[in-house]
């Protein structure tokens, strides 16, 4: 297995990282925007995602990306998309950096304020002519890469979704990228994504191949998460743990 198709085409497995450039090239993009966090590229996963990308170490990064992610964030990086003439954003990071790339991809083609795409607003505009995106996680938690929105904090106050179902092109989940993660935030994202699951199998909502797929993530992550806190590299925890994850937000479809 290595592809699944969802709402989200997902390239799944060890080393899958090496499939980006052939993704950017399918895509048309030849000047990605890198979107990630200071604490990844200091780890050097950054550099682990993008090391089969040419050239990578000369394209422009966003990488001021809050714990949770901002309209104003969302602005900054939009605007340095359309200053360095890019055409297409990539998202290597935690769920706040996977979201922040969904919404700057919003704003890099779409009229601000961000709050405007809002699900709480009133009558939320449509997105209908983003840039490609594709989204690379580093810690198994909350499936943003199949996530149907990117939460964020907008300039009113308001911690809210913008509803993105069909913005992805597409993921890749590695989880050598997950390798490094220290063992408290391997902890709190896997009970994050333990969480997910459980949430979404509660939900009175009839539909049985989502409670199907919860399972298998509680399951997995139940089975997995303590090895993989103890050991950091133990590659079958965090295969486990990652497709754990990547479960709980394909079972939110359930609503």
């Amino acid at each position: 297995m290595s592809v699944l198709q969802f709402l989200t085409t997902v390239h799944f497995g060890d080393g899958k990282r090496d499939q980006l450039p052939a993704l950017l090239a399918q895509s048309n993009v030849g000047k990605p925007l890198f979107v990630t966090d200071r604490g990844v590229i200091r780890a050097g996963v950054f550099a682990q995602a993008t090391e089969h990308v040419a050239g990578a170490d000369a394209m422009p990064v966003f990488d001021d990306t809050p714990v949770n992610p901002t309209e104003a964030a969302a602005a900054a990086g939009a605007a340095l998309y359309k200053h360095s003439g890019c055409d297409g954003v990539v998202g290597i990071g935690g769920g706040a950096a996977l979201d922040l790339a969904k919404a700057i991809a919003v704003l890099a083609t779409h009229e601000p304020p961000l709050w405007n795409y809002c699900n709480r607003h009133a009558k939320p505009a449509p997105i209908d002519r983003a840039p490609p995106l594709i989204l690379l996680p580093t810690t198994a938690g909350t499936g943003s890469e199949v996530g149907r929105s990117a939460v964020i904090v907008f300039d009113n106050g308001i911690k809210a979704g913008v509803r993105c179902p069909d913005l992805v092109t597409a993921a890749i989940c590695d989880p050598e990228l997950t390798h490094g993660l220290p063992p408290s935030i391997t902890a709190s994202t896997g009970m994050d994504a333990l969480a997910h699951c459980i949430e979404t199998y509660c939900s009175p909502t009839v539909n049985p191949p989502a409670d199907a797929i919860s399972l298998d993530g509680m399951q997995r992550i139940f089975r997995h998460l303590e090895r993989a806190v103890a050991g950091g590299t133990d590659p079958e925890a965090r295969w486990n743990m990652m497709m754990g994850s990547l479960e709980g937000a394909i079972s939110f479809q359930k609503g």
